[in-house]
């Protein structure tokens, strides 16, 4: 849920740690590396979900605003992969 948050609404790295502060003023504690993992994980989904998504869609509208998220969400992940 909380990678979901920061590539959703695309947290720069401040607002990110404040996140975590946050979560772990609530007892949930949530380390930048942990963190990081799902990071991955997420934008690798969300790209293969949108891979697979557009191949199966018929309209050409739907499969072209497909194709843009899941180059959108390579780009998300390469930045995290490069930035580690």
């Amino acid at each position: 849920m909380m990678a979901g948050l920061v590539l959703e609404w695309e947290l720069t790295a401040d607002q990110t740690k404040g996140l975590l502060r946050s979560y772990t003023r609530q007892g949930v504690c949530v380390t930048q590396e942990v963190l990081g993992f799902y990071l991955v994980a997420y934008a690798a989904f969300r790209m293969g979900l949108c891979n697979f998504c557009g191949s199966q869609a018929h309209d050409l509208g739907e499969k072209a605003r497909l194709a843009a998220s899941e180059k959108a969400y390579c780009y998300k992940l390469l930045h995290i992969l490069n930035a580690e």
